[in-house]
């Protein structure tokens, strides 16, 4: 075999060699990796492959027809290409959540293999890190993005598609129900100090009605009379309704029905 190893697109040479005497000249027969080869007969101990592929890669052996027992040793063709089908993996996959790590992890096939890979973050043009393998620990909303890799080898490179990290913020419901409850605390405390601030007025409005029923200035001459002096008829004033928060409203219209007498 000449080479036994090649790039993708250049062409190799096969040659089968036996020490017999073909007479007549028998065809030969290829094999690659134990299998025939088909539609490779010929009666030419060269065969040639042109453009080889990495497909072409695999050990090749040759026998004479009618003694397909006794085939030669085998060959191996290497056939060298550069990365292909790079990819990128997240770990663990899903949401990621603030705080945690997270490892992303680039594949890619090539011969020979890769021998270096390297991270980068969209939109950013130095490079994030180097290594088949790049981790984040402690992620936060900062790592938000897409990043991508490039595989290389001496065949050439190869960048692989986005993928996209989106980071959960810690318990995003937090605030949301943090600010319902607050809300509802506050109506609960109105609440109950409207109830209570009512219980502590007897539940009625007679308080209310004292103060607002009677908004003339001149009341307060009434008010401030000493009953007892102009008629024994007025004792009842003093007597009816001593508490000062009682309803004065109604003593006063009750004696003031009928006027007093012998004010002189």
């Amino acid at each position: 075999m000449d080479p036994t190893s090649v790039s993708e697109s250049e062409s190799v040479t096969l040659t089968c060699r036996t020490k017999c005497t073909l007479d007549p000249i028998k065809a030969f027969i290829w094999y690659k990796n134990g299998q025939p080869i088909p539609n490779s007969k010929t009666y030419s101990p060269v065969y040639s492959q042109f453009s080889v592929s990495s497909e072409d890669t695999g050990r090749y052996s040759c026998s004479v027809e009618g003694r397909e027992d006794l085939y030669s040793p085998e060959e191996t063709l290497t056939v060298r290409y550069g990365p292909r089908n790079t990819s990128v993996s997240v770990s663990p996959s899903g949401e990621i959540v603030e705080g945690s790590s997270v490892t992303l992890t680039c594949s890619s096939d090539a011969n020979p293999p890769v021998d270096k890979y390297t991270w980068y973050k969209k939109n950013v043009t130095s490079p994030k890190a180097s290594g088949q393998s790049y981790s984040i620990t402690y992620i936060s909303s900062e790592d938000r993005g897409e990043y991508f890799c490039v595989a290389r080898n001496i065949k050439g490179t190869k960048t692989s598609i986005l993928v996209h990290i989106n980071i959960m913020s810690v318990f995003p419901w937090v605030p949301v129900v943090g600010v319902g409850a607050a809300l509802t605390a506050g109506a609960l405390l109105v609440t109950i100090y409207c109830y209570m601030k009512r219980r502590s007025t007897g539940g009625s409005d007679a308080t209310t009605d004292t103060q607002s029923v009677h908004p003339d200035p001149n009341w307060d001459t009434y008010t401030g009379l000493n009953m007892k002096t102009w008629s024994p008829d007025y004792d009842t004033l003093a007597s009816v309704h001593p508490d000062p928060n009682s309803d004065m409203c109604t003593s006063l219209k009750k004696n003031t029905s009928e006027p007093p007498q012998n004010l002189d």
